[in-house]
């Protein structure tokens, strides 16, 4: 113990962070910092008697012989950046924002605002976010599913934002360790039905639109055989149409995950090369002037860029009020899965299509790639006799 006094920095402030310290005096620096449980406490004296207990229980460590670290030859430390609970999510949020797709991040919002509600009604927003560990995780995600009366599926996907966080953090030398990794997932009620488009409606909406709005019919049909979101589809310029490979090449800018190829058919091909492609920073599907709403102004090339909700509406106000027929613009990527199953297209090289990362996923939207796979089953299955 020779050159090394243990002392507290106690600011009256409680809201700066307290902690003992060890502190050589023959260099005058200090060596170690300890913050281990005392700015758990908002009262002055049970955080100063905190301090005292830890103060005496380093001393009897060097008395023991125990050296502090920065005494000791190590390899370079990251720097304890000390972030309360609710900054490093922020810092965490900051990073999804340049990473995720729209849609992605906005769900991930969603559960955010509810997880900081429950972390301010737990007191835990003092607390750093090197103290959370699973059994913090859990408690947080019973309490915000109470309060705001969250379905199982719901709660798993709470879960699951709660491991991207601490991903992040992770990464970028915040936390050492993931506390959301390995937590069990609740069971989870039955998913809702995919009501397929029947080919009859589909020809119904067909007919529609080439009256209506007929470049409509080619961005259904990008869903229907490319797989490709509409949100995504929006994004596409001109330039990523290549007709020589005959494929979208979708930087990851639009997929916000790893770029993407997706084949372009003979029949949709057709389609495009009737479209205008002399800009190439147009968009494939944009809107002829900004705020126009006339049906043949919108689905055009054009520099600019159709609003978010105008291909939901456009389905609604048709499909849904019109024609009558109640189903999801979506569910045609469900009807173009298993029509190209049915056509003797192979479930991997659906899954290479849509840029899915495992045959599990595909098969979320091959809603009858299972039946299928009964129906063969049952044919090749040995009689007991």
């Amino acid at each position: 113990m020779k050159n090394f006094e243990v002392r507290i920095y106690s600011p009256e402030n409680l809201k700066e962070r307290w902690y003992v310290y060890v502190y050589n005096t023959a260099t005058q620096k200090i060596v170690q910092k300890f913050y281990k449980g005392i700015n758990a406490f908002t009262d002055y004296q049970d955080r100063m008697i905190r301090c005292e207990v830890l103060k005496e229980s380093v001393e009897k460590e060097l008395k023991t012989g125990w050296i502090p670290k920065s005494e000791k030859k190590q390899l370079p430390q990251p720097e304890d950046l000390g972030m309360k609970i609710l900054d490093a999510f922020e810092f965490a949020f900051e990073i999804f924002k340049t990473k995720l797709a729209k849609k992605t991040f906005q769900d991930y919002t969603s559960v955010h605002k509810f997880l900081k509600v429950e972390i301010n009604a737990l007191g835990w927003q003092i607390y750093d976010v090197k103290e959370f560990e699973p059994y913090h995780i859990k408690i947080l995600l019973d309490a915000t599913q109470k309060r705001q009366k969250w379905s199982n599926k719901r709660y798993n996907k709470a879960s699951n934002v709660l491991r991207s966080i601490f991903n992040v953090l992770r990464k970028e030398f915040i936390v050492k360790s993931n506390p959301a990794q390995g937590l069990d997932y609740l069971p989870e009620e039955e998913s809702e039905t995919i009501d397929l488009i029947t080919p009859e409606e589909q020809t119904k909406i067909i007919n529609h639109f080439k009256i209506v709005c007929p470049n409509f019919n080619i961005f259904l049909k990008i869903i229907y055989q490319c797989g490709i979101r509409p949100g995504e589809i929006r994004e596409i310029k001109c330039k990523m149409v290549d007709f020589e490979k005959n494929v979208f090449v979708l930087p990851n800018s639009i997929t916000k995950g790893r770029a993407r190829r997706v084949p372009i058919s003979t029949d949709l091909k057709a389609d495009l090369m009737r479209l205008d492609f002399s800009q190439p920073e147009n968009f494939l599907f944009g809107i002829a002037s900004p705020y126009c709403r006339r049906k043949d102004k919108i689905f055009v090339v054009s520099p600019h860029q159709l609003s978010v909700n105008v291909a939901g509406n456009l389905w609604r106000e048709n499909v849904h009020d019109i024609l009558n027929i109640y189903k999801k613009m979506y569910w045609f990527k469900h009807k173009g899965a298993n029509d190209k199953e049915n056509s003797g297209m192979d479930i991997k090289t659906v899954q290479s299509v849509f840029g899915h990362s495992s045959e599990k996923i595909t098969e979320i939207y091959a809603t009858k790639h299972e039946e299928k796979q009964f129906e063969i089953a049952r044919a090749l299955m040995p009689q007991f006799n």
